[in-house]
């Protein structure tokens, strides 16, 4: 009897433990990029465009850059106070 338990334990896969990646949006990196800036903690330059300002800033917090932050930074809804 204790050898059949074995061989059933033996044949049952472990189960995975469930990872969730939680990526962040794009509206929020953006919101992150301008929070950046608005501090003073990493200003964009003057003639630094958002595309580049953005890149640059994604960079340095090891963040996945795309073209939906840059449009999302230029937006009104990065301004507008968020509701939780």
């Amino acid at each position: 009897m204790f050898e059949t338990l074995v061989e059933r334990e033996k044949a049952i896969p472990p189960q995975q433990p469930e990872t969730k990646t939680n990526k962040l949006k794009a509206p929020v990196l953006a919101l992150f990029c301008y929070l950046i800036n608005e501090s003073g903690m990493n200003k964009k330059e003057e003639n630094e465009s958002v595309e580049n300002y953005c890149k640059r800033i994604c960079k340095q917090f090891k963040l996945t850059y795309s073209d939906r932050i840059r449009q999302n930074f230029n937006g009104s809804d990065v301004k507008k106070p968020k509701r939780f």
